[in-house]
């Protein structure tokens, strides 16, 4: 493989990693975010104005890029997985969040990536290579760490625990379905697809939560709290999908697992800073496993990647 080669692999591969741990910190984040505005607004609402905020968003810039022609029939029937992911793991995930405590909630995040590398197996036929089992086995343990030394006030519940479960598998699917997908479109315009379907499929459902519990209070809101709702919208929705789905142009779903399990370890971390959770030293321990491990599965795909190129490449003789 000649120099100029090379480097081209290992930018976008290096660009593709840092878009997928770009988008696992605004997801992490994301989460005590939620936890904190779910005092001012019910789960089926708040899940609504988030989406809202982000196809807000995506389609101001989409309509700005000057590629309308792009949004058609053909394109538009790769948007149903929106009701996967926003907009049934958005739901599921604030409902659990009522019901259960956020290292509960954490630890069962922390099992996606067993779903995915499961499900890519499954549905794919993905091949898990060798190698790559001590780095699942490395990545699993160290966000075991963080979630299991974790601290709630809140006291966990099952009910809540099973609607965390189904969130986790409803994004894992995710994952899975939309691998093809990512390849296939542009990322601004499948985010904006998905999202704008999981936004449809939320507000078809608002009824049976103004039935049950009536129309939620918006004038009471305060001005702070919408802020936060718009801002985790945009977010966890419009930036982290974008960023998710051109790493899943170069990523597989098997390694785009793995990367997710830093998910929890930016939860944590960012729960002890807005919501004043104190960090354990098994934590510390826990992330820096964590992190290990991600940097193994960079080299290793990077040596992939590279032994590909070189076997794809013309052979020439002198």
């Amino acid at each position: 493989m000649n120099l100029q080669t090379q480097r081209r692999v290992t930018t976008r591969l290096n660009l593709a990693f840092a878009a997928m741990i770009g988008a696992a910190a605004l997801w992490g984040s994301g989460t005590a975010l939620s936890k904190y505005v779910l005092d001012y607004l019910p789960p089926l609402s708040l899940v609504f104005f988030e989406l809202l905020a982000s196809c807000s968003l995506l389609w101001l810039l989409f309509l700005y890029s000057g590629k309308r022609s792009r949004l058609n029939r053909r394109t538009a029937r790769h948007a149903w997985a929106g009701i996967l992911d926003p907009s049934l793991t958005y739901l599921f995930f604030a409902i659990g969040l009522t019901a259960t405590s956020a290292s509960s909630a954490t630890l069962i995040m922390a099992s996606e990536p067993v779903l995915v590398v499961g499900l890519a197996w499954l549905l794919l036929r993905e091949r898990i290579p060798a190698h790559f089992h001590p780095i699942i086995a490395a990545a699993t343990f160290g966000t075991l760490l963080i979630t299991l030394s974790g601290s709630d006030e809140g006291v966990p519940t099952l009910l809540g625990d099973i609607f965390i479960l189904l969130g986790t598998a409803s994004t894992a699917l995710y994952t899975i379905v939309s691998r093809a997908s990512a390849r296939q479109m542009p990322p601004l315009l499948l985010a904006m697809l998905q999202q704008t379907c999981g936004l449809l499929f939320i507000a078809l459902l608002l009824p049976i939560e103004w039935l049950s519990i009536g129309l939620p209070q918006l004038a009471t809101v305060p001005l702070h709290a919408w802020l936060l709702i718009g801002a985790t919208g945009i977010t966890q929705g419009a930036v982290a999908l974008w960023l998710y789905l051109r790493a899943l142009k170069v990523i597989p779903a098997t390694q785009a697992a793995l990367l997710l399990t830093l998910i929890p370890l930016f939860g944590v971390s960012s729960a002890a800073i807005l919501l004043g959770e104190q960090l354990t030293w098994w934590q510390v321990v826990g992330g820096g496993l964590t992190l290990a491990a991600l940097i193994w599965l960079r080299a290793k795909e990077a040596a992939l990647l590279e032994a590909q190129e070189e076997l794809s490449a013309p052979v020439t003789t002198s």
